[in-house]
């Protein structure tokens, strides 16, 4: 076999941001690739059981406290500012020096990253011209005048026409990315990029395309995201690369709870956010307003009351395996919960917080996936109404059932590995 190329997979954020890269990390060291991964040292056991090399980015204390500030999950507030000098910075120069690091040990190296503005591994490709892909992870993060990602989008009607629109949504993106390179840490992020021999980020990156990757992998299928005419034209859509990583001691219990009381609700916080109590508190009333049977999925605290007969709490469980089993998942719109949703057949009902999930929680609702209600209204007395449609509209309509059909036929892990090797071959 040919001398294949070292590829170091570079990411960030919570559980649902790694798993496609470890998924498509899976494949492509089945075809003879040698795989690194830059990750936080939160993730060192999860990249190790896969059997790939790991370098640390940061320490997991600090990884922890960026993702319980409740601010981080706040819409209003910028992430980025939050984040910076605490975390953020330490990542990205963390990043760069171990780029650096192995082009000096090897010169066949390949970079795959997400986020590329924050990425300092992406930055290093650039600075030493190694070839590097990036995977894009949601649509939410393809910029679009044309169309714009929720919750941008509702800032005009629909019955507004879209040459009046584009022009519109331009001056708000282009004034929104003039306020955010005015602050101090975008001038600290343009001071790093500098001291790594890279331009500064403009204007015109920050509301088109921020990066210039030699390969352009989009993590979801033309169905849910169609292509926007003006989107960079080296998109590669390949579908949800769906991959699960299962705590097979969480199934006995659910197993028996769902044998002994039926088919569940089931509520999750996602894996970042870990003040949940309040969705745990509502979920609990839910259930008992349908007289059903409510499986929790995520963090909370020890001091609440978790299981009772017709109500179970777990820290995590594969969503593949207990999906299909259950009526609804009530959820946060993350990607890959709603990925999952999708391929078990089950309508879902988002709640989304932040990031890429009004975006999603409106293309599902779109779609006819599901329903979504801002954290705001989500008490008991406004959600039954919404499951209860949920459950009827199931029993009524196929549409569910037409795109689980397509994301249990997708190949999506497989397509981009042919894309990063038939690039990597020339």
């Amino acid at each position: 076999m040919e001398n294949r190329r070292t590829i170091l997979f570079s990411g960030s954020g919570t559980n649902g941001d790694l798993y496609p890269l470890i998924g498509i990390a899976l494949e492509i060291s089945k075809r003879g690739f040698p795989v690194i991964f830059l990750v936080n040292e939160f993730y060192r056991n999860l990249v190790n059981d896969h059997g790939f090399g790991f370098l640390s980015t940061g320490t997991k204390q600090r990884h922890i406290e960026f993702h319980s500030d409740a601010r981080t999950w706040d819409p209003a507030s910028d992430v980025v500012e939050i984040g910076f000098d605490g975390f953020i910075r330490q990542t990205i120069e963390a990043s760069y020096r171990h780029v650096i690091e192995q082009h000096k040990k090897t010169r066949r190296l390949a970079v795959i990253g997400t986020y590329p503005l924050l990425n300092g591994a992406t930055m290093a490709a650039d600075a030493l011209t190694i070839p590097h892909t990036t995977v894009t992870l949601s649509p939410r993060y393809i910029p679009s005048h044309v169309a714009p990602p929720a919750p941008l989008k509702w800032v005009l009607p629909n019955w507004i026409s879209p040459t009046v629109k584009r022009p519109i949504f331009k001056t708000i993106s282009y004034a929104s990315a003039r306020r955010l390179m005015r602050k101090a840490y975008f001038q600290r992020l343009n001071e790093m990029r500098k001291s790594f021999g890279l331009d500064p980020i403009s204007t015109s990156q920050m509301v088109g395309t921020f990066s210039e990757p030699h390969l352009h992998i989009a993590t979801f299928p033309d169905w849910y995201a169609m292509r926007a005419p003006d989107w960079p034209p080296d998109v590669h859509t390949v579908g949800f690369p769906l991959f699960s990583h299962g705590d097979q001691g969480a199934c006995k219990a659910v197993d028996d709870f769902i044998d002994s009381q039926g088919s569940p609700l089931v509520f999750t916080s996602g894996t970042g956010v870990k003040d949940s109590e309040s969705l745990f508190h509502e979920a609990k009333k839910i259930c008992a307003s349908l007289a059903l049977p409510g499986l929790f999925v995520g963090s909370v605290d020890s001091r609440v009351e978790c299981s009772e007969d017709r109500f179970l709490h777990v820290d995590y469980i594969d969503f593949k395996y207990v999906l299909p089993r259950c009526r609804v998942i009530v959820h946060h719109g993350g990607i890959g919960t709603l990925a999952e949703a999708v391929r078990a057949g089950v309508p879902q009902l988002i709640r989304p917080l932040a990031f890429d999930q009004f975006d999603n929680a409106d293309r599902a609702h779109r779609l006819g996936l599901g329903s979504f209600i801002l954290p705001k209204y989500f008490e008991e007395k406004r959600v039954t109404p919404v499951i209860r449609a949920l459950l009827a509209y199931r029993q009524a309509s196929n549409i569910i059932d037409v795109f689980s059909t397509e994301v249990n036929d997708d190949q999506a892990i497989p397509k981009a590995c042919d894309l990063i090797e038939d690039y990597l071959s020339h």
